[in-house]
């Protein structure tokens, strides 16, 4: 395979991660003096920072190195040469595959598909020229076609939007062929498919939506939410086979990871006057609040600064607690809690589909260690609700006295506490029945 035409030459930067890393990390901007701008002026700025900040764990260099892999492969084989290139330009039909069955991002909402994809982007945003011979002028050398799907596109509408001009579906998916062998198309990205409806109209949709794209011919990616998954799993069988061959499941980051004490602290560095928490020591219960999720991490910090707001605005871990349970986060709470529940017991929550991921992942390293730290944090939850309840009036305002000297001590990086309690192991049943007993009386 010849990996040294002038199409291939995007990627060379990208072979190294630790260069990757730096090229994609944004650091969102510092926002100072939020204590003196309106409460809703300063939430608006916080989220607004919270929303440009993009760090990328190795899950995500995982997934963007096998994308720019598959890109640079199709570029290699492709445009082997200037003369390959100008006999494809003239052929009737470009030398492209008939059908591109397509990789499909999967995860939770609010997890950073999106985010990954918008950096794959930036990666080879850059536009290029190639001169092939004395005869023609210089062709153009794209970057990836991205595609977002809106709540009524058809495949048509979507092709019109790639092909420029209006036509019938068949001449449609011909014209794309011929312009993205002309523009050096390396990779297509079809994202926000979750926003079309689930009916059984809008389900044949999507499916005929990807199956367009598919006859295109060049590497292309969906990104897709559970639900919209689970619905495609129940399109015919040569539908499945042909659309849902190459999975990618993007799962959250564990408690104890770096990856996961690195994200807190992109986010926090943006208004270090407000957020003067360590990261590492807060982790578990960020996580714990949040099942890993970035969008659920950046809800939970803006709504602990708006509590805080008229103290100063200065958010501690007491804070976190407090927006943990906020009406405002009733949504991403119950989801929460709804999502460490489905972890201990290994099936869905009635009725909440979309949490649920169809594949088998327990494989993943990941999923293991949420697992273990669901059950830990579970079980410690329940053993101190259960020992509460059996105390006395007196007893309880001692507890209460204590937690309270505590909690100080802790806001002031004071000593730690060391729970000395043996392991005992419990089977699946006894864990449901203990959640429940912890979610009714929290």
């Amino acid at each position: 395979m010849n990996i040294d035409s002038h199409w291939c030459d995007r990627f060379r930067s990208l072979d190294d991660v630790d260069n990757l890393r730096d090229k994609i990390t944004v650091r969102g901007p510092v926002v100072n003096d939020l204590h003196n701008l309106p409460l809703e002026e300063a939430s608006r700025q916080l989220r607004q920072a919270f929303r440009t900040v993009f760090y990328p764990t190795n899950q995500c260099l995982s997934i963007l190195t096998r994308l720019i892999a598959i890109s640079k492969s199709h570029c290699a084989v492709t445009y082997p040469d200037a003369k390959s290139f100008i006999r494809g330009i003239y052929a009737e039909t470009p030398p492209l595959p008939e059908f591109s069955s397509p990789l499909y991002l999967t995860g939770l909402a609010g997890i950073g598909k999106t985010e990954i994809l918008r950096a794959f982007q930036r990666l080879l945003s850059k536009n290029d020229e190639v001169t092939v011979d004395a005869s023609h002028p210089p062709f153009r050398i794209q970057p990836p076609w991205l595609v977002t799907v809106q709540s009524r596109s058809s495949a048509r509408d979507v092709l019109i939007a790639l092909a420029g001009q209006d036509g019938k579906l068949y001449e449609l998916v011909r014209r794309c062929r011929k312009l993205a062998y002309r523009d050096g198309i390396p990779f297509l990205v079809a994202d926000e498919l979750q926003f079309v409806t689930g009916s059984d109209s809008a389900n044949t949709r999507v499916s005929q939506m990807l199956m367009s794209l598919g006859y295109i011919g060049v590497p292309f990616l969906f990104a897709a939410n559970f639900s919209m998954l689970q619905r495609l799993m129940k399109r015919p069988g040569e539908e499945q086979q042909r659309l849902l061959a190459q999975p990618i499941v993007l799962t959250p980051d564990a408690p104890n990871s770096e990856d996961w004490r690195k994200t807190i602290e992109a986010l926090i560095e943006v208004a270090p006057a407000n957020f003067i928490l360590d990261p590492e020591k807060l982790a578990p219960d960020l996580h714990r609040y949040t099942f890993g999720r970035k969008r659920a991490l950046s809800q939970l910090l803006t709504l602990a600064f708006r509590i805080e707001f008229l103290n100063g605005g200065i958010v501690t871990s007491a804070s976190l607690a407090k927006a943990y349970k906020d009406t405002s986060y009733t949504v991403y709470r119950e989801e929460t809690e709804c999502l460490f529940k489905q972890t201990i017991t290994n099936r869905p929550i009635r009725g909440r589909s979309d949490l649920w991921c169809p594949l088998p992942n327990e494989g993943e390293p990941e999923v293991a260690q949420i697992k273990q730290f669901s059950v830990a944090a579970q079980e410690r939850a329940v053993t101190d609700t259960e020992m509460r309840s059996a105390l006395t009036a007196a007893e309880t305002k001692a507890a209460a006295a204590i937690d309270n000297s505590t909690r100080k001590r802790s806001q002031e990086g004071g000593g730690k506490v060391l729970a000395l309690r043996g392991k005992t192991t419990l089977d699946a049943s006894t864990l449901t029945q203990n959640m429940d007993t912890f979610l009714d009386r929290t």
